[in-house]
């Protein structure tokens, strides 16, 4: 299964995850929260230097959040939402399930120090099977080229 949509989280190096109490309040769950109204405008003004490059405009933020709701309906019942600290971005996460997808869905907001969005990303929950068999895929790969 390939991912739904990937942005670059703009990361650098290994860094521990602390938890932290996740804050409705937090640039993160703001963000998810107009994502999910399609409302990307906002989004895309927070957004890092990096993260404008990587989408190239915010013509394309829109059209992801459409074609996400045209593909998986609507966010329905949250399963689970975190925040962590993950060196010096704030990582946002929220697992939900949506009316027209089989699997759950992840959104995670990543927010620097300076407050801007500089990671984010929406893909499918797998479940251990599916897993196993990407990782039996990856393993066989080699071969078959």
């Amino acid at each position: 299964m390939k991912p739904v949509w990937t942005w670059p989280a703009l990361v650098a190096g290994v860094t521990l995850s602390t938890a932290i109490q996740a804050d409705p309040a937090s640039r993160g769950h703001t963000a998810a929260t107009q994502f999910l109204r399609g409302d990307t405008a906002p989004i895309w003004a927070a957004m890092t230097p990096e993260m404008h490059q990587a989408l190239g405009s915010a013509d394309t933020l829109a059209k992801v959040r459409n074609d996400l709701s045209q593909r998986f309906g609507q966010e329905g019942e949250v399963i689970a939402e975190t925040q962590t600290r993950e060196g010096e971005l704030t990582v946002y996460s929220r697992v939900a399930r949506w009316t027209q997808a089989t699997a759950p869905l992840r959104m995670t907001v990543s927010v620097d120090a300076s407050d801007h969005i500089a990671g984010f990303w929406v893909l499918p929950v797998l479940s251990a099977a599916e897993v196993r068999e990407l990782e039996a895929g990856q393993q066989q790969a080699p071969a078959n080229r």
